[in-house]
């Protein structure tokens, strides 16, 4: 299981779990994504081979780490201020940005696309 401690959660931070053990009473971390004070992960996805695509709000950017936690991508081009993100059939990457009132699309390399408005 992911959850994402965004913008006012404290952590700011993406942090993975195992369900057996975030049912119980004190879930152990299996692994931290973006854990720092600069960052404010806003949108989980994931894509066929188990990456794990994060939007990140504070740095305006977008990442991408592998199942393992390698930090693998991380883009900022065309990136507002990002709130959602989601990968299409052909693991094209849309952002959503608040700030700039679009939608950014991306290819897996992270090369942009295409703006939306």
């Amino acid at each position: 299981m992911y959850a994402g401690f965004g913008p006012g959660a404290g952590e700011n931070a993406v942090i993975s779990y195992n369900v057996g053990e975030f049912l119980t009473k004190d879930p152990q971390e299996i692994r931290v994504y973006t854990n720092s004070t600069n960052t404010g992960p806003t949108g989980i996805a994931f894509d066929p081979a188990g990456n794990v695509y994060i939007s990140d709000f504070y740095s305006a950017t977008w990442v991408k780490y592998s199942p393992a936690g390698t930090l693998l991508l991380t883009v900022s081009e065309g990136v507002g201020t990002p709130e959602g993100i989601a990968l299409d059939k052909s693991e094209n990457v849309y952002v959503s940005n608040s700030s700039l009132n679009n939608i950014t699309v991306y290819n897996s390399s992270g090369t942009l696309i295409r703006t939306l408005d």
